[in-house]
């Protein structure tokens, strides 16, 4: 190659939603850059709770800090997405440190998910 060429190539890392919009005509000038992409397919239900217990032991919290009812709403509503099972269950121990207790149960999950953030489009009304 001849002359002052700069090459970029970038990494991304990115939800479903971002991938579409890069498919916009405006933004053939970023994908073209993207050298590798890959479909992450959500965890297995299994695999969430693995996931939050890994996580607890990292923290020296006993995984009885979720009760069952607790884990499974955590585990059916994330869909399996890591950064939805992170932000749920960072939100509902929030939720049971201003309660004052020491078990996180399902009040406190439901009341993470009835911020506005966690709705379905859907679901909310105008």
């Amino acid at each position: 190659m001849v002359g002052n060429t700069k090459s970029h190539n970038l990494l991304l890392i990115a939800q479903p939603p971002l991938i579409h919009k890069l498919r916009l005509g405006i933004n053939d000038d970023i994908r073209s850059r993207i050298t590798y992409s890959v479909h992450l397919k959500p965890l297995a239900p299994d695999d969430v709770k693995t996931f939050i217990r890994d996580q607890l032991d990292r923290c020296g919290l006993p995984h009885a800090v979720f009760t069952d009812d607790a884990l499974a709403l955590v585990v059916r509503t994330s869909e399996g997405v890591l950064r939805r099972v992170r932000n749920l269950c960072v939100g509902s121990l929030l939720e049971t440190v201003r309660d004052r207790k020491r078990e996180v149960g399902l009040e406190q999950v439901n009341r993470v998910l009835m911020q506005p953030h966690w709705r379905k489009e859907h679901d909310v009304t105008q």
